[in-house]
């Protein structure tokens, strides 16, 4: 494969990228809201007045205007040529063998049963202190949420050249690794990306197994959160998350569970009216801009006072476990301030956008770009949870790397020509 080619697949994959972005904006501001809107007003049937009409027209305002910014720089932090002399161009592919990847595979298996006894990343439960020392049940945590399905999908495509059977054993144990993801940790989220690597494995529409895989896993997980997890974390949860008025409900609503998850599940143009409507996040532009360093380091933070979004959902200042829509995440991320929240909006669609174009290299040279889908969908899902901070560790953790294998290439080459002339 030529540079040329090369940065022409940059190009198409860029535009693919856009242009999903695109979409998936659209479904959470415009297709969500409207359904949602619709099933209200069938149920209730009450209808906007003036006010709320002038709401959702600001609302829909702001959300163009943040898509706008962010699509935009998410495009101009993945421009760029691909240099034919680094990433990767002078290694070679690798194929998996059947014993690894079964290997590979218990050893996540195991990963979560350590996850599972020590209560680590389940979805409904919140621990008052760290389970383990060292900040280890951080690294369980971030290791199953974004390097495990990586891995794994790394591991199909290189072993998608085996023979039918070997490949059908492989796929049932993806499958049971999956829904042994799905029932410790109880999250819809999990179940999703740990069905995605058999996508990888298989070609023709055999890939799109992955689909049923997936709905298995969200009624998996969300039958082990309100059935199985209560009882092994303690009467409280038992009593809020396994009383019969959810059992029962979760039972009769089976029918149209995913449609109400996939559509009224996921938070968009109501949140975001919600939150501008509440009015000053912070008090002084001081506190927003602390709130706003605070946010991109952590580990730094500074003092502010800012409302909570227990607040502004009315629910009171210590109310946890609750979050906003993409847009009004960031707005309260950033204090309420616009001009912070512009700066920030275009910080976070340029990190995106250049840590996409640096896998995108990589996994080109590799001839690995299928994998580029679920990067971008891990990227995205942790963009809207509200934690697009952790891109700046992906960026400067990508950037070190290139910066090293460029160093090791370069040696590489000169000691080529050295040993070519001596």
């Amino acid at each position: 494969m030529t540079n040329i080619h090369r940065n022409k697949l940059m190009t198409s994959h860029r535009t693919k990228v856009i242009r999903l972005t695109w979409v998936i904006l659209f479904f959470i501001y415009v297709i969500q809201g409207v359904v949602v809107y619709i099933n209200e007003m069938q149920r209730t049937g009450i209808q906007y007045n003036n006010h709320e009409w002038i709401d959702l027209f600001s609302a829909y305002s702001f959300a163009v205007l943040s898509s706008v910014i962010f699509v935009l720089f998410i495009s101009i932090g993945m421009k760029g040529w691909i240099d034919g002399s680094i990433l990767d161009s002078h290694r070679k592919n690798y194929k998996s063998g059947f014993f690894f990847i079964t290997l590979v595979i218990a050893f996540f298996a195991i990963w979560s049963l350590i996850m599972f006894k020590y209560k680590i990343g389940i979805t409904i439960f919140k621990p008052e202190s760290a389970p383990l020392p060292f900040k280890l049940g951080g690294l369980l945590y971030y290791g199953r949420y974004f390097i495990q399905p990586l891995i794994l999908s790394y591991l199909m495509i290189t072993f998608s050249h085996a023979k039918s059977g070997l490949k059908l054993a492989v796929s049932l144990m993806l499958i049971l690794l999956s829904v042994w993801v799905s029932l410790t940790s109880g999250s819809r989220l999990m179940a999703v990306l740990f069905s995605f690597p058999i996508y990888f494995l298989f070609k023709g529409r055999l890939k799109y197994v992955v689909l049923i895989i997936s709905v298995i896993n969200i009624f998996v997980a969300s039958a082990s959160r309100y059935f199985f997890l209560p009882s092994y974390l303690g009467l409280y949860y038992e009593k809020r998350y396994a009383n019969i008025e959810i059992q029962t409900s979760f039972i009769n609503g089976i029918n149209t569970y995913i449609m109400d998850y996939i559509v009224l599940r996921l938070m968009g143009i109501n949140e975001l009216i919600a939150t501008l409507n509440y009015g000053a996040i912070t008090e002084s532009f001081s506190d927003a801009l602390s709130k706003f360093i605070s946010y991109f380091i952590p580990f730094y933070n500074l003092d502010y006072e800012s409302v909570t979004i227990g607040q502004i959902y009315g629910m009171g200042i210590d109310r946890k476990g609750v979050a906003l829509d993409v847009f009004g995440n960031y707005w309260h991320h950033f204090g309420g301030s616009m001009l912070l929240y512009v700066v920030g909006i275009s910080i976070i669609g340029w990190m995106f956008g250049r840590i996409l174009r640096i896998f995108n290299s990589i996994l080109i040279r590799r001839q690995l770009q299928e994998i580029l889908l679920l990067i971008f969908l891990t990227l995205f899902i942790v963009f809207i949870q509200g934690r697009a901070h952790f891109f700046i560790f992906i960026l400067l953790s990508l950037s070190l790397y290139v910066w090293i294998d460029r160093t090791k290439f370069v040696w590489h080459k000169s000691y080529r020509t050295y040993k070519k002339h001596n």
